[in-house]
């Protein structure tokens, strides 16, 4: 893709029929606007530099939110983790239905229309792929989405606009309050060898 930056790319084991390659690169994430993104979200493209475009494009990332947090929920009952976790995760969900409909709503009245998240299948995260999301999605993602609708909540001249995105803002930090929290749960679940 074009904003990776490949840094080894070595075959390691070849014969007839397979090659093994390890690779490691750097790849930028997208921090806004928006919360967390589920594995396989297709980001929507840019339509215009307008208000009302943008406010859209933050309704399709908090609706691909659900989603996130659905496969959390589900993954965190699968692998055992604490009750209050699930629960917090749950509530996040609920809170991303919200955030959904109000930017919606917003964009609107703004002269947008939000688009449906296109979110490619995806199988179901190993413990390590959920830590490493968690910490991307969550403690980074969250926290500065939750930074970005702060701003936007004390910055808009919309009072409306100011409404929805002081609310967002509560949420998301309470989200990324909830990485944070998950994140010592996951290490605890991985080998040094995954967590490193």
């Amino acid at each position: 893709e074009p904003d990776t930056l490949v840094e080894k790319c070595v075959i390691t084991a070849l014969d007839a029929k397979v090659a093994h390659v390890e690779t490691k690169y750097f790849q930028q994430v997208v921090c806004g606007p928006g919360g967390r993104r589920p594995d396989g979200f297709i980001e929507p493209p840019c339509r215009s530099r307008s208000a009302g475009d943008w406010v859209a494009q933050i309704a399709t990332v908090e609706a691909a939110s659900i989603t996130a947090f659905a496969r959390l929920v589900r993954a965190l009952e699968q692998f055992g983790a604490p009750s209050h976790l699930v629960a917090k995760a749950h509530a996040a969900m609920i809170d991303e239905v919200i955030h959904a409909r109000l930017t919606a709503q917003l964009a609107r009245r703004m002269g947008a229309t939000a688009l449906a998240p296109v979110i490619a299948s995806s199988h179901a995260p190993t413990l390590a792929e959920l830590a490493r999301e968690n910490a991307v999605e969550g403690q980074v993602a969250e926290t500065f989405g939750a930074l970005l609708a702060t701003c936007q909540g004390q910055r808009a001249t919309d009072p409306e606009v100011r409404s929805v995105f002081a609310r967002i803002a509560v949420d998301e930090a309470r989200h990324a309050e909830l990485a944070h929290e998950l994140a010592p749960w996951f290490d605890a679940q991985l080998d040094d060898r995954t967590r490193a």
